[in-house]
């Protein structure tokens, strides 16, 4: 099985500027990348309020050559599962761009998921 090896993942995600959500925390375990993630929409004239996020990114690729994904909404209690392709973590301008898709669309409930922390 290939492993995701993406040099400096970590310190690269810390420096994300976004104006809809904010990098709390991002560690490199063994098996996996956790990302804490908090909204802090401060550009829309209705600013949503704070949600807390934490994401799983697996460094193990699925057969179908993505890796997997958990996002947790940590105040509702509800995992999202979802996979990615190596190409689009090795660029922080796309991982930013899909940290802000992947949140707001999950903000508005278009993830179906499962209740509880589904990140182990």
């Amino acid at each position: 099985m290939k492993r995701l090896k993406i040099t400096n993942f970590t310190k690269r995600v810390m420096e994300i500027h976004s104006d809809y959500f904010e990098v709390g925390y991002c560690s490199n375990g063994k098996d996996k990348y956790l990302i804490g993630l908090d909204i802090r929409d401060v550009v829309s004239f209705k600013p949503l309020k704070s949600k807390h996020y934490k994401m799983s990114i697996d460094k193990v690729c699925r057969e179908d050559g993505n890796y997997g994904i958990w996002l947790w909404d940590i105040g509702e209690n509800i995992s999202y599962p979802m996979s990615i392709w190596t190409d689009n973590l090795k660029s922080m301008p796309v991982v930013t761009s899909f940290l802000n898709s992947t949140l707001k669309m999950a903000d508005r409930g278009e993830f179906s998921g499962n209740k509880g922390n589904e990140i182990k």
